[in-house]
């Protein structure tokens, strides 16, 4: 049970996995069932994101505070990567470096932490992207786009972010949110084998599907989910019902998927159009 108490330490993931007149044999089966999913099955993405880890201690490939981007014209791209639930930044060294070596620039990653009363927080990226475009607006630029890459529970950040601002009058139109890069997102909820797990994100989940339904954002929407990801069935993350921007990785499951070079090479020609 490592892994689930790293995440517990981490981003305040609630360990009680029991449920109403469930026994504690039941329980105690699901808890290794989890542990399985994201732990013994993605074993090494678990090995290389110590590795990345520790190697982004030493090399900072992308921001985490919203300082002034290296490159400003007068049309400003940025990327903004937000990890998953018991992640980090370091989850995104390696596309990162990828996209740098491609030529894409401004590159920043957050690294938050929940609260009981916030279980999706959205304020961290708010600021950081109204900081940022307000430095870019200060050197010059006339309008700044943001490309929002997020897995799991960061892709979900993204989305309930996107799904807020659609529904601001107030907010900066020089400011876009062109493209939202979900991997592996939790973007619905349905009752699945570990649906458990996020049970209490359901409240949340449905409010937000019902608002992206009804009103669908103008941003593009591309969903990538690894074949073997039993966490996050295929329907809670191909949500957008355009098959042309649903992709599947093949042989990959919830954790690997954000570092397999297949994902980094659909994220680079998803970024470049």
């Amino acid at each position: 049970m490592i892994i689930s108490w790293v995440a517990a330490i981490r981003d305040g993931l609630p360990l009680e996995s029991k449920c109403k007149n469930e026994s504690s044999l039941t329980s105690i089966k699901r808890r290794f069932q989890l542990e399985y999913e994201i732990g013994l099955k993605e074993i090494t993405f678990v090995i290389s994101s110590i590795f990345h880890y520790i190697i982004s201690l030493f090399q900072k490939i992308y921001h985490t505070t919203p300082v002034e981007p290296e490159i400003i014209k007068k049309k400003t791209k940025i990327i903004i990567f937000t990890h998953g639930l018991g992640g980090g930044s370091f989850n995104f060294y390696t596309i990162a470096k990828k996209l740098k070596k491609v030529g894409i620039n401004n590159l920043y990653a957050i690294d938050y932490s929940r609260r009981k009363d916030d279980l999706i927080p959205t304020k961290i990226l708010d600021d950081m992207i109204l900081t940022i475009a307000k430095k870019c607006f200060e050197k010059g630029a006339e309008n700044v786009e943001f490309v929002l890459i997020g897995h799991s529970l960061g892709a979900l950040i993204s989305h309930k972010y996107i799904l807020k601002i659609a529904s601001c009058k107030n907010f900066d139109k020089r400011i876009k949110i062109s493209k939202v890069i979900s991997i592996a997102g939790l973007l619905k909820y349905t009752t699945s084998k570990f649906s458990w797990f996020y049970k209490n994100l359901q409240p949340q989940l449905d409010e937000l599907y019902e608002a992206y339904k009804k009103n669908p954002p103008k941003t593009d929407y591309y969903t990538i989910r690894g074949e073997l990801d039993e966490l996050i069935p295929q329907e809670l993350v191909h949500i957008q019902g355009d098959k042309n921007r649903q992709y599947t990785i093949s042989n990959i499951g919830h954790g690997g998927v954000v570092t397999s070079d297949l994902t980094h090479k659909k994220i680079i020609e998803i970024v470049k159009t």
